[in-house]
């Protein structure tokens, strides 16, 4: 999967990460406990369907400043059904806690949940709150991801 840069427009608080139970999740073990920070940009030398530049969530260790631009994996996407359909590529940035998240899929055991994502999501994204979305997995986001590529013809990107 190609990592992806990430251009920053708003970051917001997660509970993703946060300690919940008994157990211990990789993520928890960084020691922050109050959740990750979450930000909502758009995707470098990218074009969604509708013409604009594909949407991104990020999970990071730091909060990011808005126009700063986060190198990050994609790990997902975030199907938005209401109010209005949205796919949103879930990455998480190239920084240490994260380093061995490389699937949507395995988000149950880092105690991170498509309504944690959409949590996150409407803290961030405008008065319309988002009430239902699923997520899949990372043959999901490189299909969005190479289309997206594809209407600009973006090549030369950073393969793991």
């Amino acid at each position: 999967m190609p990592r992806v840069d990430v251009v920053v427009h708003a970051t917001a608080g997660s509970s993703i990460g946060r300690q919940q139970g008994a157990g211990s999740s990789p993520l928890t073990r960084h020691h922050h406990t109050d959740g990750w920070p979450v930000g909502l940009g758009q995707v470098d030398n990218t074009r969604g369907a509708a013409g604009d530049e594909l949407e991104a969530l990020v999970l990071m260790a730091e909060p990011a400043m808005v126009g700063v631009t986060v190198h990050a994996w994609p790990v997902g996407v975030l199907f938005v059904e209401e109010p209005t359909r949205r796919q949103l590529l879930l990455c998480v940035a190239e920084d240490e806690p994260f380093m061995d998240l490389v699937d949507v899929v395995e988000c149950g055991t880092w105690h991170t949940t498509p309504h944690e994502w959409l949590d996150a999501l409407n803290r961030l994204g405008g008065p319309a709150r988002a009430r239902h979305a699923h997520c899949e997995g990372h043959e999901a986001a490189a299909q969005i991801l190479y289309a997206a590529q594809r209407r600009v013809g973006a090549t030369g990107a950073t393969t793991i």
